[in-house]
């Protein structure tokens, strides 16, 4: 689902919708206890998100009005590929969006923003 905010457009992507985009990345939310889900997202440096400069956590709204906006750090363990891991309740996975994006929210821009449905890829420890 194709959205516009005042950051320009961005896309609602779903783990079902995931190929549909034509988004290569891993995204793993497992729930590891009644009180932890330990998240895991891994995106390569190529195709659409090959000019992603910033990763942020955003818990309710997923209309540009979060109740929590939070920008994560990313790391560079494998050439070419960024990655970012952290953990939270359950409750707040049900409602978080992880907002991927060429820029800072700082600066506005009509850049193409995603927003990954992580209760979407909610799994439980096996």
């Amino acid at each position: 689902m194709v959205k516009k905010n005042a950051l320009g457009v961005f896309t609602v992507v779903t783990k079902e919708t995931q190929a549909k985009e034509g988004l290569v990345y891993t995204l793993s939310a497992v729930r590891v206890s009644n009180e932890v889900v330990m998240v895991e997202l891994e995106i390569p440096n190529e195709g659409k998100l090959r000019d992603i400069k910033r990763v942020a956590l955003e818990l309710g709204g997923g209309n540009g009005s979060p109740e929590l906006y939070v920008p994560l750090n990313t790391a560079s363990e494998k050439k070419d590929t960024w990655a970012v891991s952290f953990q939270l309740s359950p409750a707040f996975a049900n409602k978080a969006s992880l907002w991927l994006g060429p820029t800072l929210l700082s600066r506005p821009t009509l850049s193409h923003h995603y927003a990954l449905q992580l209760s979407t890829y909610l799994t439980e420890r096996t």
